[in-house]
């Protein structure tokens, strides 16, 4: 992450789940790096929150070069983490999931972790 260029946090109900809105708040916010909230995400962080990509989504996920999931998956509600989508430039993941079957389950997540 400290070396990417171009950084987005995409949150998932997986994040929402484990009730740790005060350590991912804390996290977004000591990183500067914009963030997605998925649906089941929403209310984690307000959506008028500086940090929020959510507003230009399209634009974010296509120009990111390192995304780190936290508790979301690349699942079709992400396009599996590819195609158009993600736009024509490799992306690197970092994938946060308490399930370690979820990590590299459609694209290569250069650094998984579980927890």
């Amino acid at each position: 992450m400290k070396t990417a260029k171009r950084p987005l946090i995409v949150l998932g109900k997986g994040a929402a789940y484990a009730q740790a809105d005060d350590a991912i708040r804390a996290f977004v916010e000591a990183s500067g790096i914009p963030y997605l909230p998925m649906s089941m995400a929403k209310g984690l962080l307000p959506d008028t929150h500086p940090q929020s990509a959510g507003a230009a989504r399209s634009l974010a996920l296509k120009q990111s070069d390192v995304v780190m999931l936290i508790g979301a998956r690349l699942n079709w509600l992400l396009s599996h983490g590819k195609g158009k989508t993600w736009g024509d430039q490799p992306k690197k993941f970092v994938q946060v999931d308490i399930e370690p079957r979820e990590l590299d389950s459609n694209v290569g997540i250069v650094a998984p972790v579980v927890g």
